[in-house]
């Protein structure tokens, strides 16, 4: 431990001109370092354990009660904190699955207003509530991230379902932490109601959602945004209010999940949804009428 003010500090100047944070361990302060870069700059973590920590046979023998209270709760921080821990076999993972089940956890991230009165989004809450009720054990297993305004009417219908355990609402949370959820998480939940003129745009979290590469459950009635994800092949399009589809599509994507299916998609060119590619062709626009 004695060695991490001088690693973070030179961290902090390194960290500036990577992509992505790797530590491995031991020693375990690596990753203690790679914790607080992360932290401080938002980059993506990838935690590489090898092998186990305090379960390892060798550590139990010689760690005081002190040291194993201590570096437990670190354990526990690291395999929930990183976008990516890596291990040497499956028995470790499982060990550390065992220890900390959050780290295992199947994860639905929606960014943005969830809106209290939008019909869409009682149906998705609906659906996620019959669910538990017909899969009890499925309430310690999925987990439904909102990171933005969440409205009162949700949380009420949360408690009436008692979805306490499967949600967490996180409020507004700065960009940079909004995109490493999406980056986190298995399925990026997209909801649109079915009024007058939807089915004739976009939403702006869509582009970002495709850009994270992870699969589209598109909740979201017929017309340009459906077209997209479709075209894109980015995903699931289900009727925004049929909360049976919409149960049965959450199962389907766990169970592949849990089968060790990738739910990350590889999409065809992004490039021309870029600001610096749109912005060309506007400028042959003008240069053409000019």
């Amino acid at each position: 431990i004695y060695w991490l003010p001088q690693a973070l500090w030179v961290g902090l100047s390194l960290v500036k001109q990577c992509d992505v944070i790797y530590s491995t361990a031991d020693p375990f302060t690596a990753h203690l370092v790679a914790y607080f870069l992360a932290k401080l700059s938002g980059k993506p973590w990838v935690a590489d354990f090898r092998d186990p920590w305090t379960q390892y046979v060798i550590y139990q023998r010689w760690s005081s009660r002190l040291r194993s209270g201590v570096d437990a709760f670190f354990e526990k921080q690291f395999l929930k904190a990183p976008n990516t821990v890596s291990v040497t076999c499956a028995a470790t993972a499982t060990g550390f699955q065992e220890l900390c089940p959050s780290f295992d956890k199947f994860t639905i991230t929606y960014t943005g207003r969830f809106h209290g009165k939008k019909n869409t989004s009682a149906s998705f809450l609906q659906a996620l509530g019959e669910l538990r009720r017909e899969h009890p054990h499925l309430a310690s297993e999925i987990q439904v991230i909102f990171a933005g305004m969440f409205e009162r009417e949700n949380y009420n219908l949360i408690t009436r379902l008692g979805l306490e355990t499967m949600t967490k609402p996180l409020g507004y949370v700065p960009h940079k932490e909004s995109v490493n959820l999406l980056l986190q998480s298995h399925v990026l939940l997209l909801t649109l109601n079915d009024e007058p003129g939807v089915n004739l745009t976009y939403p702006g979290k869509l582009f970002e959602y495709l850009a994270a590469k992870k699969t589209v459950l598109a909740l979201v009635p017929e017309g340009a945004t459906a077209n997209l994800v479709r075209q894109m092949e980015a995903g699931l399009v289900v009727p925004p209010n049929d909360v049976g589809a919409i149960k049965t599509t959450i199962l389907d994507l766990y169970s592949q999940y849990r089968q060790g299916s990738r739910l990350s998609k590889t999409y065809g060119n992004l490039q021309k949804f870029e600001r610096r590619t749109l912005t060309a062709r506007l400028a042959q626009c003008l240069d053409a009428l000019i």
